[in-house]
């Protein structure tokens, strides 16, 4: 059985190259939307969890916020994703 990973991110084009990079040695789960990740996010059990730190309805650190005070996170790292080359 493969370790699960989420990846958030608002791109699907970052979602497709993700899933394709790691897919071979993880299980990975997209979400596009934060919202969709945390409805569900108490049914799977994460190793890691990447997020993109820019999006539209809910950015990343905001997210993380929400990924830690959530009653199923077992403490997992929760790294930060950004394509932004700006400081």
């Amino acid at each position: 059985m493969r370790v699960e990973i989420a990846y958030i991110d608002d791109n699907k084009l970052n979602l497709d190259c993700i899933k394709t990079i790691l897919d071979k040695d993880f299980e990975i789960h997209t979400f596009q939307k934060p919202e969709t990740f945390i409805e569900k996010f108490g049914s799977s059990s994460y190793v890691a969890i990447m997020v993109d730190i820019h999006m539209p309805t809910l950015d990343g650190f905001a997210l993380y916020e929400k990924i830690i005070a959530h009653p199923h996170y077992n403490g997992c790292p929760v790294l930060f994703i950004s394509s932004d080359d700006s400081d």
